[in-house]
């Protein structure tokens, strides 16, 4: 819980802490509970940091990542509804945050999901939101690539590969699944 007297950045560490916290933990439950936790910290420290700040683009990137993650314990159309809040606080983030790699990665996981919605979910979201979220795995790669660019990783560099893979382009795949 957000504490009287709190400032911004205490808030998003704390939210990022929860959702630490929740990775490490194997009750679905308590991860849950977690995971809203720290959303609730950084629904508090986007509200009260300076706007343009570089406290405000970690709240941004904390409530993103942890709106992206609490779709692991929500139905389908509460995962709709949030994607396009996860987009947003990512791209506040990334405009605050430009060199930052897990503001880019997590756009780039954004992408990659998205573009993975099969045409029944797509089709459900067209009716229940007028648009559904739309991606590419192409653009998945625009942000997955600088993020490795900036901090190379065996798991960026899984991550490129299945973009390629999706992609069809086999000998790109290979050659990042090498890195992985």
């Amino acid at each position: 819980q957000a504490a009287e007297g709190d400032d911004a950045e205490a808030l998003w560490r704390r939210a990022r802490a929860h959702h630490d916290l929740s990775q490490q933990c194997d009750d679905k439950a308590r991860q849950e509970e977690l995971v809203r936790g720290g959303l609730e910290l950084a629904k508090a420290a986007v509200a009260t940091a300076p706007a343009g700040d570089a406290v405000a683009g970690y709240a941004h990137k904390w409530m993103g990542i942890l709106l992206g993650r609490l779709g692991n314990f929500t139905p389908t159309k509460e995962k709709m509804a949030n994607s396009f809040k996860i987009k947003e606080n990512l791209e506040t983030a990334a405009g605050i945050l430009p060199e930052d790699p897990s503001v880019k990665e997590a756009l780039g996981e954004w992408c990659f999901k998205v573009a993975a919605i099969s045409f029944v979910e797509r089709q459900a979201a067209k009716l229940l939101f007028g648009k559904p979220p739309q991606s590419t795995y192409e653009e998945a790669l625009s942000f997955f690539e600088p993020a490795y660019a900036i901090r190379a990783s065996p798991k960026l560099a899984a991550k490129i590969a299945d973009s390629y893979a999706k992609l069809g382009k086999k000998d790109l795949a290979a050659e990042w699944r090498a890195k992985a």
